[in-house]
């Protein structure tokens, strides 16, 4: 083993039911839905429609908030790091399309927050 302390580092990798990862991670997703700006991540990103053709060029992996709750509903995620990992997915993209700098990227930047705090505080 190359590394003595990783049984120091907590890890959540095991599966779990699909009905237990939506029930933990849904309440954060509709909390981010009711922000203010919460819709401007709930749906797919146009590239047609918003005038960005080189969107998909930049951005490798899309997510939108609607699809995490699709696959959560579906029993899609078998483990929990994968859904937090999309719903960050979400904001990360939009910051890497649009620049921390933008607006876009700012929003971006406090959804993630508050997901990212709300979700450590309900795992302490």
């Amino acid at each position: 083993k190359d590394n003595q302390n990783d049984e120091d580092i907590p890890t959540f990798d095991s599966e779990e039911e699909p009905k237990s990862i939506r029930s933990r991670i849904l309440p954060h997703i509709e909390k981010i839905l009711k922000d203010p700006f919460g819709w401007l991540f709930q749906t797919p990103v146009d590239p047609q429609e918003l005038g960005i053709p080189d969107y998909f060029d930049i951005v490798k992996e899309p997510m939108d908030l609607n699809l995490v709750k699709e696959r959560l509903e579906s029993g899609y995620y078998k483990r929990v790091e994968d859904t937090v990992r999309d719903v960050k997915l979400v904001f990360e993209n939009a910051i890497q399309y649009n620049g921390l700098d933008s607006d876009v990227g700012q929003v971006a930047k406090n959804l993630l927050n508050m997901f990212t705090d709300g979700w450590e505080r309900s795992n302490i």
